[in-house]
């Protein structure tokens, strides 16, 4: 008998994928060989195992064919007939580009230098293939090759955000119109374009002139904006819903005494949960940061976020943000990722009240909702007796963020940012002649419970950050001793912040004395009305803390009266000054798309 012959089972697009990869294999990469290569149907997972099993001298040996295949490509995508291969030619190159990427220690040169081949024609042959894609995406009627059109886009801005190429892709108006025209028509695939769209305009948007983000401010088609907040919410609020599903928010509380008061609790967060918690963003958040490079250079987009209420559906868009900014700020400590996002949020939470129109809508009663904030570790928000206008509920998440995330390794811009915020808050009420009524004596106790973080601060090793948290803190209470009878609703609210002034003249001085202040005017005058008003109190040294209030009460229309450079307000934010942290920020986000 003789033995069954060895059958070859290979299938014949992995021997493909052999053939360029083996420096051996000398045949003829024409046409015929290329249309049989893209008519076959990928192996994704084995072109991943050749590449990742392939030296990367072999890979530079054998670039001419992987370059021809770029180049085929290329050609394929202006075929309006050739769906299939345009398919399959779009998955293989995104295997590849991907896996090139992680070949070469993430280093996008490579991938391009295989790719595109000869120096001198990388830019022209670049060029055509992205506009040749554009067009693709703008005139397919075939909706699954539109929608790998977009993945594939994503993905390969993604993975050459860091190269000089990526120039050629925000500086093309083809790119542009065809993302906008993907959005707006609401195209197979679209959320990829959206995408697209936050991480081009943050590109480079500090070191040259970003011409993808100069059209994006000159939108003004209200239907654009509405397929992006459409989309974009049914995507933030599903990250919300999974905050809440790892760990169910506690049940609101109507009493004020609970605000910031409760140090632990055994509904905290336990470990199992904690780590859920740091798996969180995922990369669907990446769709705030489209938001947020729209609101900061499309004045018109961040007036209709502001405005826009879909019929029939309780969450707004604002409302949503702010939702989710509540989970992002309370779990801030979890990841960098976390930290970076709530970065984002307060730095919106600025554009918005430094701006005359926005800052006029946060506190405009038509806008008054409930919104869900997060109540999932102590101390927490009082339920509000009545919906709040929206910048209530930004007030909680400064003081949340600052309340679960105080630590002796603590990270200064961001909480300068929230008590910054929060001076500018009160400085809009008290510019509009408006009274909001708020839990202000947690707001107090939190304030002045934060003085202590600090005097602990600048005893620990990491004093050096204690500076600039204390001059924002000192300016914050300074602008509020002097202003919150304009903006709180009554009288007692005024008592109660002098009361816990006097109770903490102490941990003032410890502070002032510890940390030198480039300026010390606020500091000064809280020590003035610290001194008038235990002057006051001495005349009944023995008081109460009832008595005492009674006495703060009869002598608070004649506590002295700041001078005009005390009442005068933050600047407003300058985006610039954060340029590093939006260039980490953007190319971290790149990388979390980059094998969407």
């Amino acid at each position: 008998m003789h033995k069954a012959a060895t059958v070859d089972t290979t299938p014949k697009i992995v021997t493909l994928y052999k053939c360029l990869t083996n420096r051996n294999w000398t045949g003829n990469l024409d046409n015929v060989f290329w249309r049989e290569f893209f008519l076959l149907s990928p192996r994704l997972s084995e072109l991943k195992q050749i590449l990742n099993e392939t030296s990367t001298q072999d890979l530079i040996y054998n670039g001419w064919k992987i370059h021809g295949m770029y180049l085929f490509a290329v050609d394929l995508l202006r075929s309006k007939d050739e769906d299939l291969r345009i398919h399959n030619a779009l998955t293989t190159l995104q295997t590849f580009v991907s896996t090139m990427y992680d070949h070469k220690s993430s280093d996008a040169s490579f991938s391009v230098y295989l790719l595109l081949g000869n120096i001198d024609s990388i830019d022209t042959q670049f060029s055509l293939f992205i506009q040749n894609l554009c067009d693709l995406i703008k005139t397919s009627e075939n909706a699954q090759c539109v929608q790998d059109s977009l993945s594939f886009f994503l993905n390969f801005l993604a993975t050459l955000y860091n190269s000089s190429l990526i120039s050629h892709i925000y500086g093309s108006y083809d790119v542009f119109t065809t993302l906008v025209t993907a959005v707006l028509h609401e195209k197979p695939g679209f959320e990829y374009a959206i995408y697209a769209l936050g991480l081009l305009s943050a590109c480079d948007k500090f070191e040259t002139v970003n011409t993808l983000r100069i059209h994006l401010s000159q939108i003004t088609e209200e239907p654009f904006f509405e397929a992006i907040l459409k989309y974009s919410v049914i995507q933030l609020t599903a990250i919300r819903d999974e905050y809440v599903a790892i760990k169910q928010d506690d049940p609101p509380v109507p009493s004020l005494f609970s605000f910031f008061t409760i140090r632990s609790s055994p509904s905290n967060p336990d470990a199992n949960q904690e780590q859920q918690f740091a798996a969180l963003p995922d990369k669907r958040l990446v769709m705030f940061l489209t938001i947020y490079e729209l609101c900061t250079c499309n004045k018109y987009f961040c007036k209709f976020l502001l405005q826009y209420q879909k019929p029939n559906n309780p969450d707004s868009p604002l409302s949503t943000l702010v939702s989710l900014a509540s989970y992002i700020n309370v779990h801030q400590r979890q990841s960098k990722r976390t930290y970076h996002f709530s970065m984002l949020f307060l730095i919106l939470f600025h554009f918005f009240i430094d701006d005359p129109i926005t800052s006029s809508l946060l506190l405009n009663t038509d806008l008054e909702s409930r919104v869900r904030i997060c109540l999932q570790r102590y101390p927490f928000p009082s339920f509000p007796t009545k919906p709040y206008v929206p910048i209530g509920y930004i007030l909680d998440i400064c003081c949340l963020g600052i309340q679960h995330n105080a630590k002796l390794k603590i990270n200064t811009p961001i909480y300068v940012l929230y008590l910054r915020f929060l001076h500018k808050s009160f400085a809009l009420l008290v510019q509009n002649h408006i009274r909001l009524e708020y839990h202000w004596k947690e707001l107090w106790r939190f304030l002045f419970s934060f003085l202590g973080f600090c005097n602990t601060l600048i005893n620990s090793e990491f004093s050096n950050n204690a500076p600039p948290i204390v001059e924002a803190l000192m300016d914050l209470l300074a602008y509020t001793v002097a202003n919150a009878d304009a903006f709180v609703e009554n009288t007692e609210e005024m008592v109660d912040l002098l009361y816990k002034l006097i109770r903490n003249a102490q941990i003032f001085q410890s502070v002032s004395s510890k940390v030198k202040l480039k300026n010390q005017r606020s500091a000064h005058y809280l020590f003035e009305v610290i001194s008038y008003l235990s002057t006051k109190a001495s005349e009944s040294p023995d008081s109460s803390a009832e008595e005492l209030m009674a006495i703060i009460k009869e002598v608070i229309e004649t506590i002295p009266v700041a001078e005009p450079h005390i009442l005068s307000n933050v600047p407003p934010l300058r985006e610039s000054n954060y340029r590093l942290f939006h260039k980490r920020v953007s190319r971290d986000m790149a990388e979390l798309l980059r094998n969407v």
